[in-house]
């Protein structure tokens, strides 16, 4: 394996079955989603693909770890970077496929679907990270560790989600792709947003659907942008406490919330595939002047007002403006 490999964490070890994904999944609440809407999706889509029984095993598998590392399982549990965001994509990705069926294959669909799961298993991972290097390492090790869960699963398939070159070297470009941030350090790798489209510039697709799929990928990883006006607030400040308690925040929350809202709306995110452009681009656009108005209603506030009255501001004035 790789430098950037996961390493040996109690998730890991607990969950290296089928069996032991259900185990852990069963000690969720009885409210809890799970994966039933997808599942409720999935089967008669994917049902008749060989396929279909492997991903049917490493989908949960990938969410059990999420739970367990990083969610309503965790001893250290994620306020964004959880399975409730592997569910949010989830539906992202449904409400494309009701859309745009026929724009990609089933296999292609299948493979956005365990994006969806995968994607960030290793999101509070701690390495050797430096800032010039162009892929994130939580990225780099949640790849690694989607390709563990699919090599290890157990199980007689016909077929397994991952066992072509090919269809690895996608997953891998859409992990990797969802890269987000800012890169301004790196001369020769400046960007804003995901890096997908300058991984696609050197990596060979076989088609200009795979493109499209990896820009879909990484389109469902930052919809929030396009989410009632509301929801987008909430999840404003679940990235806040999130970052805030895992010390990886810099700026203040006023900063948070008014310079740094404005900059991921407005130059960072952008849709890049055609699904996400035609689903989701009028919604954020709708959005657009009530987190301008929200985030004057931040900036007006005393110089000296704590982290609750900026949240607090930030997420009153956010429902205010999303009341018909």
């Amino acid at each position: 394996m790789s430098d950037c490999s996961p390493a040996s964490d109690a998730s890991r070890e607990k969950i290296k079955t089928i069996s032991d994904a259900r185990y852990i999944l069963k000690q969720l609440d009885n409210n809890h989603p799970q994966l039933s809407h997808w599942l409720e999706w999935a089967e008669p889509t994917f049902s008749q693909h060989a396929w279909w029984p492997h991903l049917n095993d490493i989908m949960p598998m990938a969410y059990a770890r999420m739970c367990h590392r990083n969610g309503s399982l965790s001893q250290h549990p994620r306020s964004y970077h959880n399975e409730f965001h592997c569910n949010d994509l989830c539906e992202h990705l449904i409400e494309c496929h009701q859309q745009f069926a026929d724009l990609f294959s089933p296999v292609q669909w299948a493979m956005l679907s365990y994006f969806s799961v995968c994607h960030d298993l290793q999101q509070g991972l701690h390495g050797t990270h430096q800032d010039q290097a162009l892929i994130g390492a939580n990225e780099a090790a949640s790849y690694e560790e989607a390709v563990e869960i699919n090599d290890l699963c157990d199980g007689a398939y016909p077929e397994r989600l991952l066992d072509q070159s090919h269809h690895r070297n996608l997953l891998k470009t859409m992990i990797e792709g969802s890269t987000f941030g800012r890169h301004g350090d790196n001369k020769r790798y400046f960007f804003q947003g995901n890096i997908a489209k300058y991984l696609l510039k050197n990596r060979h697709m076989n088609s200009d659907n795979d493109q499209q799929l990896v820009y879909l990928a990484c389109d469902i990883d930052t919809a929030n942008v396009s989410l009632p006006f509301a929801d987008y607030a909430r999840a404003a400040i679940r990235i806040y406490d999130e970052l805030k308690a895992h010390r990886l925040l810099k700026v203040s929350a006023r900063v948070f919330f008014s310079d740094e809202q404005i900059n991921y709306f407005f130059n960072q995110q952008q849709f890049n595939s055609q699904p996400a452009t035609k689903l989701f681009q009028q919604r954020k656009e709708q959005n657009a002047p009530l987190l301008k108005k929200t985030v004057a209603a931040v900036n007006a506030l005393p110089e000296d007002s704590d982290t609750d009255t900026i949240k607090h501001t930030f997420f009153s004035t956010a429902q205010d403006l999303s009341t018909p």
